[in-house]
């Protein structure tokens, strides 16, 4: 059996070019990654958003409760979600007022 080609970068994948692209060892990239990684953890446990520009933002939503029941009694019941994690990823910049605005913003 044929397996599919994998798509998905892995944390060890993102290592390795952190490494080459820096030229460091692969612990040294690793340490960085990792220190990255949790520097993002620890900002969503404090309840902080996380954003990297040209790249996408973390944040957690609340969601509002909702009606549920069951079906063993006619009794509704009022359902706490957890939390939601999302992950946006920005728009593509579409004008060119946008595009001097980004070129702008990093000069």
């Amino acid at each position: 059996m044929v397996e599919p080609a994998r798509t998905a970068m892995t944390k060890a994948d993102l290592i390795g070019v952190v490494a080459k692209r820096l030229d460091i060892t692969q612990v040294q990239a690793g340490i960085i990654v990792e220190a990255a990684l949790r520097s993002i953890v620890s900002a969503l446990q404090n309840g902080q958003e996380v954003e990297i520009r040209g790249f996408g933002s973390f944040r957690f939503r609340n969601r509002a409760p909702r009606k549920g029941r069951n079906a063993a009694a006619p009794v509704g019941l009022l359902l706490n979600l957890p939390l939601r994690g999302l992950f946006g990823i920005p728009r593509p910049v579409e004008s060119g007022a946008a595009v001097a605005e980004l070129v702008d913003a990093l000069a």
